[in-house]
């Protein structure tokens, strides 16, 4: 799964654009939500000590069960991200639904296929939690498209992270505090 991710969203566009991708597989027998999760400050650290992170916080990004593993990693360590983007995506369980509150500093942008039922209604409750929370979130649905949306592939979800990190480090150089997570 992390080869077909990094080939479908990251890879080659992501190395044209000067990204640093890290895509970390989860421990045997656990996901980045259910107690792989724990792993993910040392690796922060070392990718940290061996490249300049611009900030020193990290853009977090995933798919499927990576998004869940996104919001989980995020609610737990906030202070480590810039900005966070799911496709799809939402809390694993109600308890992380709970705490959506320390992702306000946070801009959260979701994209869902239209057609994937389950993970739409799933992104839907997340937006409403993050705009509860008083977080800044967006939601895309992507009519007519399934689980893995084709229309996000390689460039058009890395034009995405461009325009993310455009527009914080434009709101950090002008004193202003993040605003949106849209494209």
């Amino acid at each position: 799964m992390v080869q077909a991710g990094l080939r479908r969203y990251w890879g080659e566009q992501a190395a044209r654009r000067g990204w640093i991708v890290i895509s970390p597989v989860a421990p045997t027998g656990t996901s980045f939500f259910s107690g792989g999760e724990r792993v993910i400050p040392e690796l922060l650290d070392a990718v940290a000590a061996e490249f300049a992170i611009e900030t020193g916080r990290f853009h977090l990004a995933g798919a499927s069960n990576g998004g869940r593993s996104a919001f989980r990693v995020a609610i737990r360590h906030p202070e480590r991200f810039r900005s966070m983007t799911v496709l799809p995506g939402m809390p694993p369980t109600p308890g992380d639904s709970r705490q959506l509150a320390r992702l306000a500093a946070i801009p959260v942008t979701m994209f869902v296929g239209g057609a994937d039922q389950p993970w739409l209604e799933g992104s839907r409750a997340a937006l409403a939690g993050l705009e509860a929370s008083g977080a800044t979130a967006t939601l895309s649905v992507l009519d007519g498209e399934g689980h893995v949306p084709p229309s996000l592939d390689g460039e058009v979800i890395m034009t995405h992270l461009d325009a993310v990190r455009s527009r914080l480090n434009a709101a950090r150089e002008a004193g202003d505090a993040p605003t949106g997570a849209g494209p």
